[in-house]
């Protein structure tokens, strides 16, 4: 029988299209529409999601709804009920999918449409495009089609838009935007805009702005143009948002990506109170899991998300729902019957029903009645239409949906099949890929121009993903890969195409690091990822292959990059590794230490450190005590113990596995270095600055000699010497070494690395020590937009910074807007780094300090003392932290008047700090002399002193100064007197 070297085009309508029943799903959905405008009812469960298998006609579903609700709406008279759609299905989207794409470029023209204005967020998409442009990231051209037309451009940026078009051609499009936004700062928008946000500066709106907090201000416009809407008498009175393709940016993980955006407008509007009329309709594949993602905030109740959504699982067409199909189809070619082809397919329809349905049905095991897939009918017609002359059902069809697909590919020219076998190792593909396949001999007797003819929109299994990106249905790209896995030469030639994919964007990837440009390395390295990982999974990529490709793709980013990503991707290897081989694997074990130590660089110490913990017996099990896996589980024990606020264990780890690594792998061995250098850093965290910085300075000669002078490492201890040397009084020195660190790292490592980071916090830090608080202010700043950007807003460097930023912020003068800004992040340290981790207990510290510095003397004394308990329990009555708080909390006691009190806790403190911190430490002799000026105080000589009885004195100059910082007092309030 001669093969169709060609795809015939459809003849009838899909079956997704013709399809009308699936009445339980349809009347849950009436009812949520007529519960949104009806009066008086509001839905109790504001969000409603609907999942199952790709396919199953999700979409016709909510359009069939949609176009019900309308009908019953025109009858009544008008349309109270606004939709809002956004369709994620033609997009090729991952958990990484930007939040300003999802919310700016999607949920803004679904709502602009369904004429919901937006006017603060409107300022903020422009002020954030603005900034694009100054990068480079957007061009003039992508501003003016998110301005759109003059008029819509009055109606999104103001009165202001107009006299600035006349300078459009003479003004570069940065300078025109710019412009506009400063002009905007007069629009009545920009001023409510300034009012709502006062702390979201659009002239400076970075990425991490724009992904923490567009969620806020799209449901602020959201919540007053609904709550207008209530006012009067105008339509719509209601809104619901639906969006198609929810799996898109569906992920596993808690992260501040698409998902989480999105999960927080639904909150944000869901909570509202009182509650609005406005919904929510996801359709995805997956059920969701929202409860145990993002019910654990300590502001929500526990059954948050069990309250608030309802899920309803959508299956497969019923068998009455195919045969209606097929009716309709009968009826279609009916009316053509005076065409030939359309005369052959109706007779062979019509003889051939039973075969065609049982071809169809979706054969698994737990379906309760027959179940078919809209595809699939589509399918067998397509089938029959290419193969009417001699068709013959057993042949061309078989039995189960699997069959049919099988039957489709055997009957396909074979070098089109290999082509689309080829495409579809690719996930997603375009032109570009395309090429390169074709380039690599990869896809064979297919010229360029083919492309077109692949992707033509009669080949309905070919569906767009995006502009110029197309995806096959997933039913076939399951289909194309199986028959691709069955072929003895399958698997080889799977892995040559996967291979010269990945080694594209492993290209790509090595060109962003080049450039040091984080998010093209994060868009290489996904891609790059997701193949090897979806190929890998399905068992159509050999473990003994993936592995080795999945980890050099991992090692080709520099260290500490990307943590959330990594921790993703690492997240899906574990779960090839375990199906392919085995839980106790060496790789699984090893995928599991990653998953820990990407748990921790994404900013949860805890967690990290718990799965830490599990993973090291499995290992000793395994493995072995001396293995060197086992030797790096115990080194990122050690870390993750330190980090989440035990240092002494931290240091004592790191001591016991010090001796272990000299006897195994050496003393010049990279790792044994690395542990010197968390020894000293542990140590210096215990308080012994002098001591730490003699171990740094021995370790750095060492460091040049094995590693080199540009190494990470070698770095990182030249930053660690300069902070030392800071620490114990040189602030001069180490300023000048930080300065002289910065260009080798912003060369070696790239201006975005963690490592570069910090050593811009501490040329700041240093900058306000030497007294120029207003720079170092600055330079917080800016800091803290390039870590929000890079690291994300929980990570604990970001934290770390915005408690930076408050303490300067006090320095400068302004305590209140100091104590503000710590009180603000004090439960985002509690809920990302626990109540036990330093820079928690450090910012309660400073609370206290500010609160006593604002004026408040007794609060403040309340706050030391609830907060000394605490420091005893988590750094031991031992530490300059825990010293520090009892020095303040005689301090605030004696601002209180209780000059008795002061000299009894001074008098208890001075013996501790001579034992710890030495006779000579400027700290225990400004204890001693307070010691002095109190019983001086006490027994007063009227010939020495004018001073009132009962005002406890000013502390020494060397003395820790009152507010909290930890910075001695001439150093920070003393200098102002």
């Amino acid at each position: 029988m001669a093969r169709k070297k060609s795809f015939s085009l459809p003849f009838v309508p899909t079956a997704a299209e013709i399809f009308t029943d699936r009445e339980a799903p349809r009347k849950v959905l009436g009812d949520f529409f007529d519960g949104l405008h009806g009066s008086p009812v509001v839905p109790s469960r504001p969000v409603k999601v609907f999942y199952g298998v790709g396919g199953a006609g999700k979409s016709a579903l909510r359009a069939k709804a949609v176009d019900e609700c309308r009908a019953r709406m025109s009858d009544q008279g008008g349309y109270p009920l606004a939709f809002a759609h956004v369709d994620l299905d033609s997009d090729r989207i991952t958990p990484a999918y930007p939040i300003f794409d999802l919310f700016a470029g999607r949920l803004r023209a679904a709502l602009k449409a369904a004429g919901c204005p937006l006017p603060l967020f409107d300022v903020y998409c422009l002020a954030w495009h603005a900034r694009g442009m100054s990068s480079g990231t957007f061009s003039a051209e992508q501003v003016q089609d998110f301005l759109g037309t003059h008029q819509k451009a009055s109606e999104v940026a103001g009165s202001w838009w107009a006299p600035l078009t006349d300078f459009a051609t003479s003004l570069k499009g940065v300078d025109l935007v710019l412009k506009a936004g400063i002009a905007f700062r007069t629009a009545w928008h920009t001023r409510r805009y300034a009012v709502h946000f006062p702390n979201l500066e659009l002239a400076e709106l970075s990425e991490a702005d724009f992904m923490q907090y567009a969620h806020h201000v799209l449901a602020h416009d959201l919540l007053a143009f609904l709550d207008a809407q209530r006012e009067r008498n105008g339509h719509p009175k209601a809104l619901c948002i639906t969006i198609d393709g929810f799996e898109r940016i569906q992920s596993q993980v808690c992260a501040h990506d698409a998902q989480w955006a999105l999960q927080e407008l639904c909150s944000r509007i869901a909570t509202a109170d009182p509650q609005p009329r406005c919904g929510f309709v996801l359709f995805g594949r997956n059920r969701l899991q929202w409860r145990e993602l993002y019910d654990r905030r300590e502001d929500l109740p526990e059954d948050t998300w069990d309250a608030l959504l309802e899920q309803h699982l959508v299956g497969g067409l019923g068998e009455t729902d195919a045969e209606y199909f097929l009716d309709q189809a009968e009826a279609w070619y009916t009316a053509r019957a005076v065409d030939p082809r359309s005369a052959e397919i109706l007779e062979i329809l019509s003889e051939n029903r039973k075969a065609i349905l049982d071809a169809a049905e979706d054969l698994a095991d737990d379906q309760p009645a027959r179940s078919f897939h809209p595809y699939t009918l589509d399918l067998a017609l397509r089938q029959i239409d290419s193969h009417r002359d001699g068709f013959n059902a057993s042949t061309h069809l078989g039995r189960g949906h699997k069959e049919l697909q099988a039957r489709f590919l055997r009957y396909m020219d074979e070098g089109q099949r290999s082509a689309m076998q080829a495409l579809a190792l690719a996930l997603t593909f375009d032109h570009a890929v395309f090429r390169l396949l074709i380039k690599e001999d990869l896809i064979k007797g297919i010229p360029v121009q083919g492309f077109h003819n692949l992707v033509d929109p009669a080949n309905s299994h070919i569906l767009p993903a995006g502009p110029q990106v197309y995806r096959f249905h997933s039913k076939m790209q399951e289909a194309l890969l199986a028959h691709l896995h069955d072929q003895p030469s399958g698997p080889k030639q799977a892995a040559d195409v996967i291979a010269s994919l990945v080694a594209h964007y492993s290209a790509q990837l090595a060109e962003a690091v080049r450039r040091h440009d984080v998010a093209a390395m994060q868009a290489a390295y996904v891609r790059a990822a997701d193949i090897l990982l979806a190929h890998a999974d399905t068992g159509l990529l050999d473990v003994a292959v993936f592995g080795p490709a999945f980890a050099a793709l991992d090692k080709a980013i520099p260290w500490g990059l990307l943590a959330r990503p990594r921790l993703a991707t690492w997240t899906r290897a574990e779960g090839v590794f375990r199906a392919r081989l085995s839980a106790d694997a060496e790789k699984t074990l090893g995928a599991r230490g990653e998953i820990a130590y990407w748990t921790g660089e994404s900013g949860d110490a805890r967690t990290a450190l718990a799965l830490i913990e599990a993973l090291l017996p499995d290992q000793r099990r395994v493995l072995g005590p001396d293995h060197p896996d086992i030797l790096k589980t115990r080194a990122n024990l050690a870390t993750w113990t330190g980090q989440a606020g035990d240092a002494h264990a931290a240091l004592a780890l790191f001591e016991a596995l010090l001796l272990d690594q000299q006897r195994v792998l050496g003393p010049d061995h990279p790792d044994t270095l690395t542990t010197r250098n968390n020894i000293a850093t542990w140590i210096g965290e215990c308080g012994d600055a002098g001591r730490a910085l003699a171990l740094f300075e021995a370790l750095l000669p060492d460091q040049q000699r094995v590693l080199g002078p540009d190494h990470p490492e070698t770095l990182r201890t030249r930053n660690n010497i300069a902070f030392l040397i800071g620490k114990t009084g040189d602030l001069g020195t180490a300023l000048s070494l930080f300065e002289k660190l910065l260009p080798d790292q912003q060369r070696v490592l790239g201006p975005d690395h963690p490592d570069t980071l910090t050593t811009c916090n501490n040329i700041a830090s240093f900058i306000g020590w030497t007294g120029d608080v207003g720079t170092a202010l600055s330079q917080f700043e800016n800091l803290l937009r390039d870590q929000q950007r890079v690291l994300g807003p929980d990570h604990p460097d970001t934290l770390r910074t915005r408690n930076n930023i408050a303490g300067w912020t006090g320095m400068g003068g302004d305590t209140s807007t100091a104590l503000t800004l710590l009180e603000a992040l004090l439960p985002d340290l509690l809920r990302v780094l626990g109540p036990d981790h330093p820079l928690t207990l450090g910012t309660r510290h400073n609370i206290a300090g500010w609160t006593g510095m604002g004026g408040d003397a007794s609060t403040a004394l309340t706050l030391f003392e609830a907060l000394l308990p605490d420091l005893l329990r988590v750094l031991g009555p031992d530490h300059p932290h825990t010293l520090n708080a009892r020095h303040n909390i005689a301090y605030w006691a004696g601002k209180c008047g209780d000059v008795a009190k002061v000299l009894a806790l001074s008098e208890a403190l001075l013996p501790d700090q001579q034992c710890v911190l030495g006779p000579n430490h400027p700290d225990t002799c400004a204890t001693a002399d307070r010691i002095a000026d109190l019983q001086q105080r006490l027994h007063p000589d009227p010939q020495t002193t004018d001073d009132p009885p009962g005002q406890p004195p000013s502390p020494a100059r060397n003395a820790p100064c009152p507010c909290g910082s930890g910075k001695r007092f001439k150093h920070c309030h003393g200098q102002r007197g």
